[in-house]
């Protein structure tokens, strides 16, 4: 079932996707992204040899991963919600990087990943993943695959009561009314076949999709997206 939606677009279409690598000079890579409001900015330093000792890993690279945001967006929560968000962006992007990363080609090392949230407005999580794995690709970091990472959720359509309707890449204004909402990452590599990763989901999901390729197939058009702009 296809509604237009606040802004226009149909319930599988996803908001204009912009990025950028040239964002921040002193670091070994950056990415900054936009997605219709949502914007984004990571920074990656190393991997090079830690301050401290602590940090280090005999057999395997350590990720640290930091969060800032604007006064903007910091004013929109209170602070038990900037603390559970950071936390749940922390850990994704840990997890990414621990994955697509060959990380015993770097035993010793670390990987500093500082991740600025410009503006929030919807589909967070997703583009903020997205935007370490561009600074990945753009970096000298040997990785195993390209993760990108995709949001959808579930909402009461208006149009028939009792139907639940699938919305690719929700507004932040969405993501607030809807029934659930589920974040994918997805694996590609050089045969452009995509995997399933990780996903992070909250509320109701067994009306997530009644396609099971829903999913993958909005994944590999950010894929073409990603890969068309370098």
């Amino acid at each position: 079932m296809l509604s237009n939606r606040a802004d226009f677009r149909t319930n599988n279409q996803s908001r204009l996707l912009v990025t950028d690598t040239s964002t921040i000079k002193e670091c070994d890579s950056s990415a900054s992204i936009s997605v219709g409001n949502t914007s984004v900015v990571v920074a990656l330093y190393g991997p090079s040899t830690p301050k401290y000792s602590r940090l280090e890993q005999h057999d395997k690279l350590t990720v640290e991963v930091d969060m800032v945001r604007d006064s903007q967006h910091s004013q929109k929560l209170s602070m038990d919600q900037l603390h559970r968000q950071e936390k749940v962006v922390c850990k994704y992007v840990s997890m990414l990087v621990q994955n697509c990363v060959l990380v015993h080609e770097y035993p010793r090392l670390l990987m500093y990943l500082r991740v600025s949230v410009l503006r929030n407005d919807g589909s967070l999580l997703s583009t903020i993943l997205n935007a370490c794995s561009i600074a990945l690709m753009c970096s000298n970091v040997k990785l195993s695959f390209v993760p990108i990472s995709i949001t959808i959720a579930t909402m009461s359509s208006e149009e028939s009561s009792g139907d639940v309707i699938v919305v690719a890449d929700p507004s932040l204004e969405e993501e607030n009314i809807c029934e659930a909402s589920c974040m994918y990452t997805y694996k590609f590599s050089s045969d452009d076949n995509a995997g399933l990763l990780m996903c992070n989901c909250s509320g109701e999901l067994e009306h997530m999709s009644d396609d099971p390729r829903f999913c993958e197939r909005m994944a590999s058009a950010v894929y073409r997206d990603v890969t068309e702009q370098f």
